[in-house]
C-alpha cells in the first residue's frame, strides 16, 4: 500500500524460491466440489423433519412428500368423500441438501426432486416411480434449485435457482438446452403454459 515499505530483496528472493518450487497437488481422485465436508454432530433429541413441499400425481393416485434429505411416495386409497387413506409406497434415496420442489410426469411413471446446497450446487434427480430407482441426476446451477417443472409433453425440464438463472434441460439425455437470463434475484417458481410454448418464472426481483 502507498506509504508502506516494500519487501526487501532477501524477502523477494524467498517468495520467488517458494513460487519456483511449486506446490504439490492432492493425490488421488479430484474431490467433488459439491460435497460439503462438515462435522457430523449427534443430536441430543429428536429432530423435527418439516415437510418442505408435496404434490399429487395428475391421476390422483400418488402423493410425493419431501422432507430434509428424503422424499416419500404414497398410494392414495379412496375411503369416503372427502377422506382418503395414504399407503406408503417407497422412499426415494440418495438425495442431498434441502428438497425444495417435487413433481410427477404426466403419466406418473417418473418423479423428480429439486434440491441443492445453498451457495454450492443445485440438482434435480429423476426416479422411476415403479421401483424408486434413479434415472439420472441433472446438475448445473451454482446454488440450490427452488423450482422444477416438466413441459406438458415431458421432453423439457425447467429449473429455477437461487443463482438467479432459469435453465431448460433435455429430460431424455439430461443435457442443458439453454440458460435464460434476466432475473436479478432468486427464482422461486417456474410454470409451463399448457401448450408448452411459453414458460413463466417468478423471482424475488418482483
Amino acid at each position: 500500500p502507498e506509504g508502506n515499505e516494500g519487501p526487501k530483496a532477501d524477502e523477494i528472493a524467498i517468495l520467488k524460491a517458494w513460487i519456483d518450487a511449486g506446490a504439490k497437488g492432492p493425490s488421488g481422485k479430484v474431490p467433488d466440489p459439491t460435497l460439503l465436508v462438515t462435522p457430523k454432530l449427534a443430536t441430543k433429541g429428536q429432530v423435527r423433519q418439516p415437510i418442505q413441499t408435496l404434490t399429487w400425481s395428475r391421476d390422483g393416485q400418488q402423493v410425493a412428500v419431501a422432507r430434509q434429505g428424503s422424499v416419500e411416495t404414497f398410494a392414495v386409497i379412496p375411503k369416503s368423500t372427502p377422506s382418503v387413506l395414504f399407503k406408503p409406497l417407497r422412499q426415494l434415496s440418495g438425495l442431498r441438501g434441502v428438497m425444495n420442489d417435487v413433481g410427477f410426469s404426466t403419466d406418473a411413471s417418473m418423479a423428480f426432486v429439486a434440491a441443492g446446497e445453498p451457495g454450492v450446487f443445485g440438482e434435480v434427480r429423476l426416479f422411476k416411480t415403479s421401483d424408486g430407482s434413479l434415472i439420472r441426476t441433472i446438475q448445473g446451477h451454482r446454488d440450490a434449485i427452488y423450482a422444477a417443472e416438466l413441459s406438458p409433453d415431458g421432453k423439457l425440464l425447467a429449473t429455477g435457482s437461487y443463482d438467479q438463472k432459469v435453465k431448460l434441460w433435455n429430460v431424455e439425455t439430461g443435457a442443458e438446452v439453454r440458460t435464460l437470463h434476466g432475473h436479478n434475484d432468486a427464482v422461486y417458481d417456474v410454470a409451463f403454459h399448457p401448450n408448452g410454448q411459453i414458460l413463466a418464472s417468478a423471482s424475488g426481483d418482483r
